[in-house]
């Protein structure tokens, strides 16, 4: 008798052990350096509750916003170590694994959102894979904006950024690149020191998208704004390939659809946020310069062939070039 329930007893942990399996609850931190509140957390958290309801609980998704586990960089060696299992990055983040991705955002190269919309559509397999190939899944590779030139003094050719005391990520190697084949020696700081250097004085220009110089109360350090497009701001969201394979094919399915719907609704929030930023810069009193364009025409073409090897195949810029060219 006790051995028959013993036998009952095993066979039940057994099964016990075997049935949830297939509803047990996935969960992925994904972190950002948005801040909480900004369009990027509040949409990351939309998605999070659709994804979470849809799944009924199977796939949680939480958030880490404000630079909470650090920066771009930081995130993606959290990943790598398996500390985190995603995160919506900028461009030093998504290179930082694929660096062939940034192709999209040297300066000069697609300045129009429908274009780059176009182009981001006809090469997104092949970025996929690139990042598929360095243990990652990308589910979604769009834009926060345009950058554009903030400054104390007005720029309107790039010789007049030599007295400007221009600005640089640490990690930002296009921006390097285009003050280098300038001529200018440009000041490379963590974005979050940034703030700290307006304030006294040590930066005096600096790029950034017209909202997110609002947002983080860069603009109010800045009295011109040269109209001019020097690059697409990059956004994309990645998962771990490991954290992926946890889950079912029809929770991947669904993981997409949710975040590549949500990366649609933010795209053309984040756009529209831009057209106003500009408009409410220029009653805040921002003078806006017009550039002489020749001048940035032939700089951002040696940006563009000085980065070729570094970042991306020529092959891959001719590409771009060439699919540029035929949307216009």
């Amino acid at each position: 008798m006790r051995r028959t329930q013993a036998l009952v007893s095993l066979l039940a942990f057994g099964l016990l052990a075997v049935t949830p399996a297939a509803a047990q609850t996935v969960t992925l931190e994904l972190a950002t350096e948005a801040p909480e509140g900004s369009l990027s957390t509040k949409t990351l958290r939309a998605a999070a509750a659709e994804l979470e309801e849809r799944s009924k609980g199977r796939v949680r998704l939480l958030v880490f916003g404000h630079g909470q586990r650090g920066g771009d960089v930081a995130v993606v060696s959290q990943m790598k170590s398996g500390e985190l299992q995603g995160a919506a990055l900028t461009a030093p983040g998504l290179g930082a694994i694929a660096k062939e991705v940034l192709v999209l955002q040297v300066p000069g190269l697609v300045s129009d959102y429908q274009i780059f919309d176009a182009v981001r559509s006809k090469l997104s397999k092949r970025f996929e894979k690139a990042f598929l190939e360095q243990g990652f899944v990308l589910l979604g590779l769009g834009d926060t904006g345009y950058h554009y030139l903030f400054s104390r003094t007005p720029i309107r050719t790039p010789a007049d950024l030599k007295g400007g005391k221009p600005w640089v990520a640490s990690s930002d190697t296009i921006f390097s690149s285009l003050y280098r084949l300038a001529g200018v020696a440009a000041t490379p700081l963590p974005t979050a020191e940034l703030l700290q250097n307006l304030t006294t004085g040590g930066i005096q220009t600096f790029t950034a998208s017209p909202f997110t110089a609002i947002v983080l109360s860069w603009f109010e350090f800045a009295r011109y704004l040269t109209n001019l497009k020097l690059g697409v701001a990059l956004h994309g969201v990645v998962v771990t390939k490991a954290s992926w394979d946890q889950l079912s094919e029809d929770d991947r399915k669904l993981l997409r659809e949710v975040m590549a719907r949500w990366q649609t609704v933010f795209m053309a929030k984040v756009r529209v946020a831009n057209t106003d930023a500009v408009k409410a810069l220029k009653i805040r009193g921002l003078e806006v310069i017009a550039p002489e364009d020749s001048a940035w025409d032939a700089l951002n073409r040696r940006v563009q062939d000085d980065l070729t090897g570094k970042l991306y195949p020529r092959e891959l810029l001719d590409e771009v070039r060439a699919l540029v060219k035929a949307g216009k």
